[in-house]
């Protein structure tokens, strides 16, 4: 049981992360954001945490940004931990908040994955780090599809699909810029890759809210 002391220390805990968070998202020229960084902390962006930022609760984004605001969000390996369903809330969210033109980019474990002990490290219950929550694996049609279906412009076979695993095993990977959002579990970046190919690699989408011609969004 939760006693007042802690109650006490996560309140203050929670005023102090947010407070930080209002100071980063005021003194930003373009509002980049990491979700569930973690101990990621690259320059020019804002990480946050679920206790502040959750992808399922936009009601507290407006607590930090304005609808339509933010240039730019980073998540490497965070929507395995959502179902599919959950995941389109999640996306539907980060659309709502994102200017025209503005960009997610966002990878997960790759259920294509031809190699064994990748698929069983990444399983929901698996045996690498944070497995034990972990959603059925996706593969690129259904991940695509999400996104599609929140409004976002994503074209299949396209630069929009940056490293993927199809149907047969085979590897797909499509240049990107690393300044507008490092992965590290990539097939450029992963130390893995050094001494074996394709050691780890990741299910990486783009996705861009599109320049509507008019102010509406997607439902």
């Amino acid at each position: 049981m939760t006693t007042l002391v802690g109650r006490f220390k996560d309140r203050t805990r929670r005023r102090l992360w947010a407070q930080r968070l209002h100071r980063s998202v005021r003194d930003s020229e373009q509002l980049k954001l990491i979700i569930g960084a973690g101990r990621t902390d690259f320059d020019g962006w804002i990480a946050t945490e679920q206790q502040l930022v959750d992808l399922l609760k936009p009601s507290m984004w407006v607590e930090f940004f304005e609808v339509d605001s933010v240039h730019a969000i980073l998540a490497e390996h965070v929507w395995e931990h959502l179902t599919p369903q959950q995941g389109l809330v999640a996306t539907r969210t980060c659309f709502q908040f994102l200017k025209s033109g503005g960009y997610l980019r966002v990878t997960v474990p790759d259920g294509h994955h031809p190699w064994t002990d990748y698929i069983e490290r990444v399983r929901p219950g698996g045996s690498g780090e944070g497995a034990d929550d972990h959603s059925e694996p996706y593969t690129y049609k259904v991940f695509s599809a999400i996104f599609a279906k929140a409004g976002f412009d994503v074209c299949l076979f396209d630069v929009c699909l940056v490293e993927y695993f199809d149907e047969d095993g085979q590897f797909h990977a499509n240049p990107w810029d690393e300044t507008k959002g490092m992965i590290r579990r990539s097939l450029r970046f992963d130390e893995r890759n050094r001494t074996k190919d394709d050691g780890y690699t990741s299910l990486f989408l783009d996705a861009v809210n599109p320049i509507a011609s008019d102010t509406s969004k997607a439902a």
